[in-house]
């Protein structure tokens, strides 16, 4: 799913997946095109951010970039992406390990696409694109069956430390030590 190169062998929603920038902001700038039928292909250039959590999920979590790298090109609409993200987390049913996706999106693809096209997608293209995931997973763990060490590891070194772009510092300024009270808070109004 990370690896755009794989990511492009199964994902049949995006095109022309790749890294701009890598380490801008403790993120990695991702550009993809998404080709909707009979109307203007629209493209991403996104920050993603991963961390790997204390228990073991993993978090992506990607918003709208500009970079000179990937500039807006005119046959396509861009993608202002507010915020979408996913988490994975392995948990276990029959004893058996299975993966769970929480996955959202908040975006605006922009321009006028056609109810009708809507209608015909929205219904189907999720199911589609995690069925498309969990075939991708299920052949890859065949293909590589002692990876997932190798992952692990990888994952604890890249994504789990502190990135100082995780947080934003807040300043307050305070006027005078006065508390508000009912009165003065109602007079500010």
């Amino acid at each position: 799913f990370y690896e755009v190169e794989e990511r492009g062998k199964w994902d049949k929603n995006f095109n022309n997946c790749r890294i701009v920038a890598k380490d801008v902001q403790g993120c990695d700038l991702v550009y993809c095109l998404m080709k909707i039928p009979t109307v203007t292909p629209r493209d991403f250039l996104q920050y993603r951010r991963v961390r790997l959590n204390d228990d073991g999920s993993i978090c992506i979590v990607l918003r709208s970039a500009e970079h000179p790298n990937a500039p807006e090109d005119h046959r396509y609409i861009r993608v202002d992406n507010k915020i979408s993200g996913y988490v994975f987390r392995e948990t276990y049913v029959n004893g058996q390990p299975v993966m769970q996706l929480f996955l959202m999106s908040c975006s605006d693809v922009k321009g006028m696409i056609p109810k009708w096209i809507i209608n015909m997608l929205a219904p189907k293209k999720p199911g589609e694109w995690t069925e498309s995931l969990r075939k991708a997973a299920l052949e890859h763990q065949t293909l590589f069956p002692n990876r997932k060490e190798e992952v692990a590891v990888r994952l604890r070194n890249e994504f789990s430390q502190e990135n100082q772009y995780d947080y934003e510092i807040e300043t307050v300024e305070i006027q005078s030590d006065e508390r508000p009270t009912e009165s003065n808070a109602q007079e500010s109004l």
